[in-house]
């Protein structure tokens, strides 16, 4: 986000400026750029377990074939 809000304000110069001085501020937006930090989201430490929520019918615990069977019977 910090990069596009540089650019943002940095575009309304570009558009202003020719020759040299163009090159100038071009080096200086993404030396700006590359200067931006890059960070990691602090997280709570979470389990690394799988949970398996509640559902309104049982496992499959047969072969799909043999329970269509039973069913029909």
């Amino acid at each position: 986000m910090t990069t596009v809000q540089l650019f943002n304000e940095g575009i309304l110069n570009l558009l202003l400026l020719s020759g040299k001085v163009l090159n100038y501020a071009i080096d200086g937006l993404l030396n700006a750029i590359a200067s931006i930090s890059i960070g990691q989201q602090q997280r709570k430490t979470q389990p690394r377990a799988i949970k398996r929520r509640p559902k309104a019918y049982p496992l499959l615990t047969v072969p799909r074939r043999e329970a269509c069977e039973a069913i029909n019977l």
